[in-house]
């Protein structure tokens, strides 16, 4: 009887460890199988990922997640087309058609040949001075200047003195003086104006024209002067000779 009153609390607890022991296997292994674990693979290590893991949700863009995409789409086309008329209703304007039909029937030389028509009308026209005839090439310059500056008495002048010049035709000293004060006051310029000193300080000495210099007034106080007045003035000495060059250029 103690035997056996030993050995039933002994299978009991035998009995306990068996259910306790079956029981947590179980348990585990339904666990493993709900949720099993797969290795991918990369480049550099081992990665443990769960199949069942949730993936990162992206948002469709229809027009049940965005209702305004559909009219933003809508309105920008529209605008679009909008623009393209406007451009093609420019484009296609009666004004511009009828501007591009005068420019083709436009003659390019039209406007030269009438100038020239209207030029020779007045007595101003100058073609080629090369081959014009002298006299007609000197009437046009004159009627040019006088309509530049009017009928004064430099135009008259000047054009006496220049048809002089051009002729090669013998001038005093004082027709030269007054072309060049002339044309000095028509077309000023720094080598008119150191002419016409040059010949103005001839004049205050003697009045020799041709070549001062061989009449001996030339003097180292006259070289000064010339010099003073912006004319370039070279003394060259040579077999106890003095050579004297003057520029007004």
């Amino acid at each position: 009887m103690k035997k056996l009153i030993f050995f039933v609390p002994f299978l009991v607890i035998l009995v306990a460890i068996y259910w306790y022991t079956n029981f947590h296997t179980r348990d585990a292994t339904n666990k493993l199988t709900e949720h099993p674990l797969v290795e991918e693979q990369t480049d550099t290590n081992t990665v443990l990922s769960d199949q069942n893991a949730k993936k990162p949700s992206v948002p469709k863009l229809t027009d049940e997640s965005d209702p305004s995409v559909h009219d933003k789409v809508s309105n920008h086309l529209q605008e679009e087309d909008d623009v393209t008329n406007e451009e093609l209703a420019d484009h296609d304007s009666p004004n511009e058609d009828l501007v591009n039909e005068k420019a083709l029937q436009r003659d390019p030389w039209k406007e030269i040949i009438d100038a020239e028509m209207e030029a020779r009308a007045r007595g101003t026209w100058i073609g080629d001075p090369e081959t014009m005839d002298p006299d007609e090439l000197h009437s046009a310059q004159y009627n040019q200047f006088l309509e530049r500056f009017g009928d004064i008495p430099q135009v008259h002048t000047y054009m006496e003195y220049s048809r002089k010049t051009t002729n090669n035709a013998p001038m005093t000293l004082d027709e030269r003086i007054a072309g060049l004060e002339a044309m000095n006051h028509l077309f000023p310029s720094g080598s008119t104006r150191r002419t016409l000193v040059y010949y103005k300080w001839m004049q205050a000495n003697g009045g020799y024209y041709d070549n001062p210099f061989a009449q001996g007034i030339i003097s180292d106080a006259d070289i000064k002067e010339l010099q003073n007045s912006g004319i370039t003035v070279k003394t060259d000495k040579t077999d106890q000779r003095v050579r004297i060059r003057i520029s007004t250029k």
